[in-house]
This record gives structure tokens, sequence and C-alpha cells, in this order.
């Protein structure tokens, strides 16, 4: 499960695993800092059972979470590794974005 924030503080809960709890935003950056913001609507339907075995097949850590901005929604994807991340952007498209982890 996901909640969604378009604008948090740094240590704002963004995101709920069933298995570790609540992950902050400070967390999240700094666990999975190369971030593929993609719109909600190219990874519905079809498209996720393809972003779902893209997922399998890397066999690597990936976070989602859902984002509202500009009167729409987008699927901010969160990968550990830039490789892992610039796969998925040439698979599904969207806005690569490293981001700089708070320390």
């Amino acid at each position: 499960m996901f909640l969604t924030s378009t604008a948090h503080p740094p240590h704002f809960v963004i995101a709920y695993d069933p298995r570790q709890g609540p992950i902050v935003a400070s967390a999240l950056n700094r666990e999975y800092p190369y971030q593929v913001l993609v719109p909600s609507w190219n990874v519905r339907g079809k498209m996720f059972e393809r972003v779902d075995a893209f997922h399998v097949q890397i066999d690597a850590p990936m976070k989602k979470r859902s984002i509202f901005k500009n009167d729409s929604w987008y699927e901010l994807y969160c990968f550990a590794q830039r490789q892992d991340a610039e796969s998925f952007q040439e698979l599904f498209g969207g806005h690569l974005t490293p981001v700089k982890a708070d320390d």
C-alpha cells in the first residue's frame, strides 16, 4: 500500500511496506536514489504486466509510489542501481531523476 504526497517534509511517511513498515522520503531516496517518473496511464492494464515481468527479470529491489502533480497522476519507480533505472526508462519511458540522498 502506498500513500501519496505531493509535498512532504524530509521525514514524512510516503509509503508503507508490509514487511518493513513505514518508509520515509529520506530513507527511500537514500536506498533507491535512481527514480523514474512515468505518467500513470503509461503503466496501466497490460503494460502493468510488463512492468511486473521487468521487476521479476531484473531480480532487484524496486519501490513505487503514486504522485499527483500538475493535475495528473504519475508513478515514481525507485531503483538502487542506475542501470536498472535506465533499463526501466528505455522500456516504459518517463524521466530519470537521480536523487541526492538526505544525510
